[in-house]
């Protein structure tokens, strides 16, 4: 991003900053700090989790003369307005359709797959499932494992050439995925946000090389941008997506091409380009003071 691998020092991963100028921090890294450090400007990714009690915690400590708020889903399910921090203020938003006009996405396709899960059991709570139902439900869930599998054939011409990222809701969740597709031939490894730094980093060059053909994690790479050598992102969870009205337990493949599609319903997809899609109103916001 800035032309100089050196830029900037680390607060993450039990990693600390020599000089304190600039620094690239994690929120959990910042809040084990008894006293944090002050900074003339602050820019704050995922923005719309501002309101949790991690994130006000630091916004309460810092006082930057700027502050930067990035967020690509502005919209909460509670419908709390994360501009109040910003006296109501947008600096800058960006539809996705646009940003796929200017090359700044990679274009994709969605292919929703009807898994007949019944969730009815599982709580519902702040605009989430229980993820502790949840994982319960699809660990050990041979029926549903073997549909994702045959979908995945269908979908994906040659599953040796393929690097996948699969999303999963649990440890557990992600560990049982990969033992299943291990099986059948597509050799998986699970790794979640627990794991060191360093395995991580053999994990994703082992689906860079393709000594695996996909990688089921959870609380770890939230997006493809974050593993870029990936082709195929599968999730294997309950999701919810600004271009949908229903709350759908299906999985879903997003695979980089030419064009993508927005679900039109429980069980199923009407592939469309997303450029000329009247409900993909997902949008980039920058929000600042």
């Amino acid at each position: 991003m800035f032309g100089d691998g050196t830029f900037g020092d680390l607060l993450v991963g039990g990693q600390r900053p020599k000089q304190w100028r600039h620094v690239f921090a994690s929120v959990q890294s910042l809040y084990t700090m008894e006293q944090l450090p002050q900074f003339d400007v602050v820019v704050i990714d995922e923005f719309h989790h501002a309101e949790a009690a991690t994130y006000r915690r630091l916004l309460d400590q810092l006082h930057p003369s700027e502050l930067l708020g990035l967020t690509a889903t502005p919209e909460r399910s509670d419908g709390v307005d994360v501009r109040s921090f910003f006296d109501g203020r947008t600096a800058y938003e960006l539809p996705l359709s646009d940003a796929l006009d200017q090359d700044l996405l990679c274009p994709f396709h969605y292919f929703g797959i009807a898994d007949n899960t019944d969730l009815t059991a599982i709580e519902w709570s702040r605009g989430a499932y229980d993820v502790t139902g949840l994982s319960e439900l699809y660990t050990g869930n041979d029926g549903r494992a073997r549909l994702v599998l045959k979908a995945l054939g269908r979908q994906v011409t040659d599953t040796s050439r393929m690097r996948a990222l699969g999303f999963c809701v649990s440890v557990a969740h992600a560990e049982y995925m990969a033992r299943v597709f291990t099986q059948a031939g597509t050799p998986s490894r699970a790794l979640s946000g627990q794991a060191a730094l360093a395995e991580r980093a053999q994990a994703a060059a082992a689906l860079r090389h393709r000594e695996i053909r996909c990688l089921f994690t959870v609380d770890l790479f939230m997006r493809a941008s974050t593993c870029p050598m990936s082709t195929l992102c599968c999730c294997y969870g309950q999701r919810r997506a600004r271009r949908c009205s229903c709350n759908s337990s299906d999985a879903g493949c997003g695979a980089h091409g030419q064009g993508c599609s927005h679900r039109v319903g429980r069980g199923c997809a009407a592939r469309r380009d997303c450029r000329r899609c009247p409900q993909a109103r997902t949008r980039m916001r920058c929000c600042g003071e």
